[in-house]
Formats: C-alpha cells, structure tokens, sequence
C-alpha cells in the first residue's frame, strides 16, 4: 500500500507539478491556486477551507525528528513561493505573505511579512507600520545585510580615522612634552662612524627603520632571537620618546648561499633536500616558526614584512640601473657589482682589506669570474647554480637574485630613498651591510642611511652560537627544559647589547629566579591610591634616560625596580610599571594577575582548620613521597605514608592526579 500511495503521489506531482506527500493529512476545501512547484510534506497537517499559491512549500527541517512539518489551522492563506519550515502551527485565519520564509508560530488572526517571516498584524491591529499585505514588493533580504554591511563599514571607517588622529595628537603631544623637558636626545652608537652620535632622522619627528629578517631554512636559534629583541627594544623605545617608528623586514626565501662570498649551496635548497620538502614549503613553515617564537619573546611584528621572492622585478630594475651607471658588470652569466668603482668599500671603520677581501668567515673558494675579490653577485644565472629550484626570467639569463640586492631593494621600495636606522647582527657588519650600502648609493646617488645599529654575539661554551655547529638551542627547546621565554628576553635585557652575552643554563636559571620575584612583588600590590604625577616623573626621567643612553636596557630595568621601591601609592606603581612594561614587553602584569589566581586558588583549596603553611607541607611530603615510589625507595614512601597518616590525612590517586584530604 506504502507504495502505491507513494506511486500516486510522484504521478500526480508530474502531471500536476503539485507534490503532496501520502502521509499528509489534509482538511475539507483545500484550494491551491496555480498550483505548480507546491510541496506538501509528510507529516503535514492542513485545516479546513485552506488556499495554498503557486511555488508554496510546506517543509520540515533536518534537526527534528517525528513531527517534522508545520500545522495549519483553518481559513488559512499562503501566498506565492512563500515556505513554511518546521513542525509549529499556523493559526487559525492567518495570513502568510508572498515570498515570506516562516520559521516560528503564527498566532490566530494574524499577518506574516518578509525573511525570515514577522508578524505585522494580529486581529486586524498594526503591529508595525504595513497597512496592508503586500505580496509583491517584499523586502529583498540580500540588499538589505549590503546596506546594513555598507553602514557599518563607513562607521568603522570613521573610527579607525578617529584613532589615526587621535594618534597622531597624542604622539605630537609625546614629542613636545619631552622636548620641553630637554630630553629628545637620543645617543645611539652609529657602527659606521665607531661612535656614540645624536640621533636626528632624516624626517623630524618619524623614523624609517629597516631590519635583516631570517633566512627562513631552519629554526631561528636564541642567538639570533638576541637581536630581534634588542631591535624590538630599540623600536618600542623610539615610540615611547614620541617618535613616529615605521619599520619594514625581509623575509629571505631565495638567493642566500651558505658561504658570504658567494659560494657553496643555496640556503634555503640546503633546507629543502634536509626535509624533502620544496622550497616554499620550507620558507612558509619557517616563517612561520620565526614569527611564532617572536610572538613567545615579545617581538613586535614589523609593519612591513616582505619575502624575496614577492620582489623579483624590484631587483631586476635596480641591478640594470646600476648595469647603466657602469657599477656592475657581467661575467660567466653573471651580475656582479664593481667595488673598483667605489672610493671607499670598506665603510665600517674596523675592518681590514687584506683580511676580510675574500668576503667570508670560513674558508672557501674564489669566485674565478669576479674582477676583485671584493666584488659581489647582484644576479645568479643557471650557468653557475643548475639545480635552483626557484628561477625567474632576467635579461641576462634564468637565474636568481643575490642575497645582497634583496635588502636593498626592499628597503628602498617600501621605506623611500632615506633610511634611518638598519639593524641587523654583528655579523651582518661584513659583507651584507657593506655591500647594501656599496649598491644603494651607487643606485641612489647619494647617502642612504646614517645609523647602522648592530647587536653582537649570544656566545656558549663553544663561542659564538651557530647553526653550522649542529646543535643550537631554540626557544621550543628552552620551554621544554622548564623556562617561559620571556625570562630569556629579560635575561637578553640584562645586558647591553654592544657587549657579546654568554649564555649558561645557570645565568638563565638566576634570571628565571630574578623574574619569579619581580612578578611576585607586582602581585603583592593593590591597584589603590591617589595619583601623584609630580612624584611620577623623577621614575619616568630615569627610564627616559636609560633608554636615551644608547638603549642602556639593564638601566631602564633598574628603573623598573626603582619603582617597586619608591614612596608611591600602589596605583602609582602599577601605572608606572604598564608604562615601562611597554617597552620592556616581559608580560609583568600578565603574570602577575596569573600568580594572583593561583594564590587565591591555592587558598581556597586550604582544609578548613588548617594553614596554608601547613597545607604547603603536606604537598612537599607528598610530592616526595611520589618520588620515592618512582625510585622504589619503598622504605622512604612507606616512613611519609605513616606520617601523613598520624596527621589523619587520606592520600588518593585520581585520574586528574593526587587529591588529598584530612580525615577525623
């Protein structure tokens, strides 16, 4: 019978364009109107004297089950294409306009409009402003969420203007208020000139500032991370004094060969056949890891982050303008820069000609194509490097950039023909910096940047910390060994960064300790007081000049301990401490909100009659007692076990770890 019902009911949508569903139950007088496209489904239930229109869907939803289709009362009108979804009632002489998409009850006597449907009349009386049923100009729902999305774009446009200008007045404010106190002069050491100088940028009031961002072919090691936060130190510290920093980086993902004097293997190629992987597979997965370990440390993601590869025709266009001005030549397929063209190469005082001519740290080969030793590759072709994964058309061959015309071009293309400030590793000093300065110059036409702003070595037991020793600490392999990653920040803090650092798992573990304490007494403190700002300002002064001095970093965290000390209100204390913490970025009043919920949950937790000193103990027996079981100190477990027992304390095992509790 099922099927026959359900053949009748297939034939008569194909013959009718009306489907009804055998088990619908439908009441006397039902009146479908041009009734092609209605859908009436199984477990339907229409009342008496109902009209039904053309396209009307009577229709259940998936997350019902049961009685899964609307019920209609009697009298009931449903105009064209409108669709009535789930098992509710539509009362007694209601009206379902055209179009209209019904999702909840219709009540007795009233009008339904729109998608999803409202009701506008009940017994006749407006309950919105629709006199009348309108079943053809309905409410398009899509123009509609435009406009409403249209609207609240042009607010949040308007606000983000508002905070841009709002900005701008408070950093104008910033720089005029330290002007007046005489304390705009910031000394840097200026690793060109060999000494401390007056930073002026080129521009009064904002400062363009460039960073030498990783080779993305491995994880970043802590050495390299000490840089990335003595230059996220330095960025931070010139927005404080009020200046206006824009900052750009590179991301090097092509062209950086394992030997500076442009020989032996393709970095991130290294990297590649390491892990099987393509080459862009390993740059996206270690930029990624890069940034990741700056966001652990505090580093301040530059505004600006540009890979190599995505600049391709930025570095042509530079290597043939220098092709034009005679300060480059080719030779074996190649693009190199002529250093015989330059009156002086060796633009950092401390270097020597003779030693440093071959442009490497390691011994290597030669490259028997260049005119000097000096020289530099602007552009690879396949003449010299087969096997390079990535390769771009140029007009002297298939090939790629060179590590040093990266940089350049970055920094020129996105921060303008004057530079402020390019940071960068000790290392990078020679040749890198010298040879972006050797092709920016000779491209420009004149002085490129004026501040160079150098950190030295991480050092260890073996020396100066490198990826070409093997093994090397990152900042995962440091969270796994117990330390957060922020105590190897104020660890990097405590020392300038013109002085190499030695690092030890000691001094770490002193630091570790140093920041455990400085949290706790932030959380002792009681955000309460009047404040006093004439009693402020000495403190500020003193973090002011630390960061002045050539970003004296272990001053401006005495500054910080000053503050604890000081005769101030405990409000005054945490305004200052969110202040310096800013620049500083050690997470202080994270961590210590963090520690004051511990605390307090560790109170709570406190037996009733009992110390918290007395609970402390009762861990530590405990957790010993732990230890000696896992040792097999049976004899020791068993000595605890009988103490704690005196005590009527009861000790269980729980899947969520050791409870316990006092009994008696």
């Amino acid at each position: 019978m099922k099927f026959i019902a359900r053949y009748i009911s297939q034939r008569a949508r194909r013959k009718t364009g009306i489907e009804i569903h055998p088990g619908a139950t439908i009441g006397k007088n039902l009146f479908i109107d041009h009734g092609m496209g209605v859908v009436i489904g199984e477990t339907t239930v229409i009342g008496d004297n109902c009209t039904l229109y053309q396209g009307v869907t009577l229709g259940g939803t998936g997350k019902d089950q049961g009685k899964r289709h609307p019920t209609l009362g009697n009298d009931v009108l449903v105009g064209a294409g409108a669709k009535v979804l789930g098992p509710f009632r539509v009362g007694d002489n209601a009206r379902v306009a055209a179009g209209a998409v019904v999702l909840d009850a219709v009540p007795d006597n009233a009008t339904a409009v729109g998608v999803p449907a409202r009701i506008v009349r009940v017994g006749g009386k407006r309950v919105m402003d629709n006199s009348t049923l309108d079943q053809i100009h309905v409410a398009d729902p899509v123009a509609q969420e435009m406009c409403r999305m249209r609207l609240e774009i042009e607010r949040l446009h308007g606000e983000l203007n508002s905070c841009r200008r709002e900005k701008s007045k408070l950093t104008a404010q910033k720089a005029e208020k330290n002007k007046q106190k005489g304390s705009t002069c910031m000394q840097l050491y200026n690793t060109r000139t060999q000494k401390k100088e007056e930073f002026i940028p080129h521009e009064a009031g904002k400062v363009k500032m460039y960073t030498c961002g990783p080779t993305v072919y491995h994880y970043a090691h802590i050495g390299n991370l000490r840089s990335y936060i003595m230059e996220d130190m330095l960025e931070k510290a010139l927005r404080y004094l009020g200046y206006d920093v824009t900052r750009a980086m590179n991301i090097t993902d092509v062209g950086h060969l394992s030997s500076d004097a442009d020989t032996g293997e393709d970095k991130m190629l290294k990297g590649a056949r390491r892990e099987h992987k393509t080459v862009m597979q390993i740059a996206q997965f270690y930029t990624d890891a890069f940034f990741s370990d700056c966001e652990k440390l505090g580093i301040k993601r530059p505004e600006i982050v540009v890979p190599a590869t995505s600049c391709i025709d930025t570095f042509i266009h530079m290597v043939e303008v220098l092709l034009e001005k005679g300060y480059a030549y080719i030779a074996g397929g190649n693009v190199y820069f002529d250093t015989s063209k330059l009156e002086n190469y060796y633009v950092f005082g401390n270097m020597e000609e003779e030693s440093l001519a071959v442009g490497v740290r390691d011994s290597v080969e030669e490259d028997e194509n260049k005119r000097s030793k000096s020289d530099f590759v602007l552009w690879f072709t396949k003449s010299k490097f087969d096997d390079q994964e990535l390769k771009w058309d140029s007009p002297w061959g298939v090939g790629y950039p060179g590590w040093h015309i990266e940089c350049s071009g970055i920094s020129i293309k996105y921060l303008g023909e004057y530079l402020d400030i390019h940071c960068g590793g000790i290392d990078n000093a020679f040749p890198h910096h010298t040879n972006e300065i050797a092709q920016s110059e000779a491209y420009l036409g004149h002085p490129w940047c004026k501040y160079w702003f150098h950190v030295l070595h991480l050092l260890d037991a073996r020396g100066k910390m490198s990826k070409s020793k093997g093994d090397f600490l990152t900042v995962s392999l440091l969270e796994e060994k117990g330390y957060a990653p922020l105590v190897y920040r104020m660890f990097c803090l405590q020392s300038h960064y013109r002085k190499p650092l030695t690092f030890s798992f000691e001094s770490l573990d002193n630091t570790a300790t140093a920041y455990k304490k400085l949290v706790s007494r932030i959380a002792a403190l009681k955000n309460e007081g009047e404040h006093d700002e004439a009693a402020m300002e000495p403190l500020r002064a003193s973090f002011r000049a630390a960061l002045e001095n050539d970003l004296n970093t272990s001053l401006a965290l005495t500054a910080l301990y000053d503050v604890l000390k000081a005769q101030l209100s405990d409000a005054d204390k945490l305004a200052l401490i969110k202040e310096f913490d800013e620049v500083l970025s050690l997470g202080l009043l994270k961590a210590a909100k963090a520690l004051r919920e511990e605390q307090n949950a560790q109170k709570s937790a406190v037996p009733e009659g009992m110390t918290a000193e007395e609970a402390a103990e009762i861990e530590a027996l405990i957790a010993k007692r732990t230890g000696a079981r896992k040792a097999k100190d049976w004899a020791t477990a068993d000595a605890i076990r009988d103490a704690l027992a005196a005590r009527h304390i009861v000790v269980k095992d729980t899947p969520q770890g050791i409870t316990w509790s006092v009994q008696g």
